[in-house]
């Protein structure tokens, strides 16, 4: 367990350290940032996202599967997206998708069954419905800035100075 931040300084040596990356974050700069870093450190990223009463669950970078850049190449507007503390998360959501989180991590771990890579689980709790939506790795947005100002990407920060160190993916 670490009692830090994750940051652009040191998220790949961080990654470099586990074979899976759980993200449970609940922010687009740091889902940015856990995607760029996951890709370049070669890893899995199981991915999760709550919001009201609904949930989001896949697999990113997995045996070359399209990553959270290829789902989402540009950011919502900050109108359109607020926070979990403005709108409110249904209390037991959480517990749903992070449970469907570790099960998808479980099914790469074993090699077992057909893991969530380029397919987006949402699930609606006030429904109990639940859909998988298919996408392609697109290779027009595989282009990660892993030096970038994240929160300043993201719209959070007020821009600074910035050097950017862009790196292709192949």
């Amino acid at each position: 367990m670490y009692n830090e931040k994750l940051t652009r300084e040191n998220a790949l040596l961080l990654f470099r350290c586990y074979d899976i990356i759980v993200d449970g974050s609940d922010n687009f700069s740091t889902r940015y940032l856990t995607n760029d870093a996951a890709v370049l450190a070669k890893k899995p990223l199981v991915y999760g996202a709550i919001f009201k009463f609904e949930g989001q669950v896949s697999v990113f970078n997995y045996q070359n599967s399209a990553t959270y850049r290829c789902l989402y190449p540009s950011l919502p507007k900050p109108e359109d997206a607020p926070n979990c503390s403005q709108i409110g998360v249904l209390g037991i959501l959480p517990r749903i998708i992070g449970s469907l989180q570790a099960n998808e991590t479980i099914k790469i771990i074993c090699g077992i069954g057909t893991v969530l890579t380029n397919k987006l689980l949402i699930y609606n709790a006030l429904t109990m419905h639940q859909i998988v939506l298919n996408f392609e790795k697109d290779f027009r947005n595989n282009v990660l800035v892993i030096e970038q100002d994240y929160d300043f990407f993201c719209g959070v920060a007020i821009k600074k100075e910035v050097s950017m160190n862009i790196r292709n993916i192949t």
